[in-house]
């Protein structure tokens, strides 16, 4: 281990000190110690809307669903003493506060398709520099993802799928801000999906 830590695990290494000071067993082979509290209360409301259709025809069954959800988190206390200013709005805003899920399935026989559209409402960030204020802050727009997947039941214990994740290569608006870093070109803390297109094959078995 490092005799000279650098800042950002300062408190790490002081903590592996005070492992190996009270003779705790395998204190030498420890990278780092951590832990966690509620250290600051918040508030989280909001709605739930789920919706579902089943619709039954000589072509097969569909199944019809649309979810709707919306939720805001505020601080109950006084964070300022582990969040900076800019930690605290990210934290209150940094995540949309309406989402919906619409979906599609059909089955026929042993064929079956599904089609789904994720919604991801406004969202901001605020940039990395000191404090909070209009010139920092990013406003990102609202997404829209879609995904498509068609199975075949080959037998009772085999599912061969064929599907794409974000079929329109869809991205989230490119970070402005400064807030991201090592040659980021999105917000890897975004809940909106920045890896664009993906497409895949899956044969599941059941034992």
């Amino acid at each position: 281990m490092n005799s000279h830590p650098q800042a950002d695990g300062y408190d790490a290494y002081q903590n592996y000190l005070a492992l190996a000071g009270a003779n705790v067993s395998g204190a030498e082979s420890i990278g780092g110690v951590f832990f966690f509290q509620n250290a600051f209360d918040t508030v989280t409301e909001g709605v739930d809307v789920v919706a579902t259709y089943k619709m039954e025809s000589r072509y097969g069954a569909t199944v019809l669903t649309g979810s709707v959800n919306y939720n805001k988190t505020e601080f109950d206390s006084d964070p300022s003493e582990y969040l900076n200013a800019e930690d605290q709005f990210d934290f209150e805003n940094g995540r949309p506060e309406m989402r919906g899920v619409f979906s599609v399935t059909h089955s026929y026989d042993v064929w079956s398709a599904v089609a789904r559209l994720s919604y991801f409402g406004e969202y901001e960030n605020a940039g990395s520099d000191d404090g909070v204020n209009a010139t920092n802050i990013q406003t990102f727009g609202d997404e829209y993802m879609f995904d498509i997947e068609g199975s075949y039941l080959i037998n009772e214990n085999l599912t061969l799928s064929v599907g794409v994740r974000n079929l329109f290569d869809n991205y989230p608006d490119v970070s402005t801000n400064g807030d991201a870093c090592c040659g980021e070109v999105y917000d890897s803390a975004s809940v909106v999906d920045w890896q664009g297109g993906y497409y895949y094959t899956r044969l599941a078995a059941r034992f």
